[in-house]
């Protein structure tokens, strides 16, 4: 989000807050309005990736409108947005934990991106057993065409037929997306926001000459 982008003194005490509760607070928020909003193309990529009814992604968006109804777009929201808000305040506390394991006192200054990627990778990995269930009910409910069935009794039949491994099918694709994904997402956030933190300081700058 916008707010982690900002100075650490400013996001200390920006909110009243402490500098993990903010952070958490802001990784929260950040996590159910990027879900919320990038849910319909992830539904449209599942059924691409999963059924052969559908000659492109045009198409599947105009079928599951024309018979599901708009709304259908965001089939198997509540999975991921009801964990989004806890696992995106986790993410940024497991990853400041990582970075200090990894780096020691260093962690604290400014890390090079490749290191904030590897410590990324390393979140990524220990976040996926988190991920796994949500992500596997999730896209049970985005390819079901049928009649509306609920998160709880979708994650009630996984369990059912094969326990606890039932709710955790497709964990090693899951555990090498995270880990790839969240190395990019770290790398990135951190270059990205070194950049910004550079053009807003700029402006400071000027006015003091």
């Amino acid at each position: 989000s916008v707010f982690c982008m900002l100075p650490v003194e400013q996001r200390r005490h920006g909110l009243g807050l402490p500098l993990w509760a903010a952070n958490s607070l802001a990784g929260a928020v950040a996590g159910a309005a990027s879900i919320t909003v990038g849910h319909p193309l992830d539904l449209l990529k599942v059924r691409l990736q999963t059924q052969s009814v559908y000659s492109g992604a045009i198409d599947c968006l105009v079928k599951t409108v024309r018979h599901e109804g708009f709304f259908a777009l965001w089939k198997g929201l509540v999975p991921p947005l009801a964990g989004a808000s806890v696992l995106n305040s986790i993410i940024f506390l497991a990853n400041n934990q990582i970075k200090s394991a990894m780096f020691g006192e260093r962690h604290v200054t400014r890390l090079s991106v490749a290191e904030h990627a590897a410590a990324g990778a390393v979140t990524g990995l220990c976040m996926s057993p988190l991920y796994s269930p949500a992500e596997l009910i999730k896209c049970s409910l985005q390819v079901r065409t049928g009649p509306r069935v609920s998160p709880e009794n979708l994650r009630s039949s996984c369990f059912g037929e094969k326990g606890w491994g039932g709710l955790y099918r497709g964990r090693s694709a899951t555990t090498a997306r995270e880990a790839f994904g969240s190395a990019l997402w770290f790398g990135s956030y951190e270059m990205y926001r070194g950049w910004l933190q550079q053009l807003m300081a700029e402006p400071h700058h000027d006015e003091e000459h």
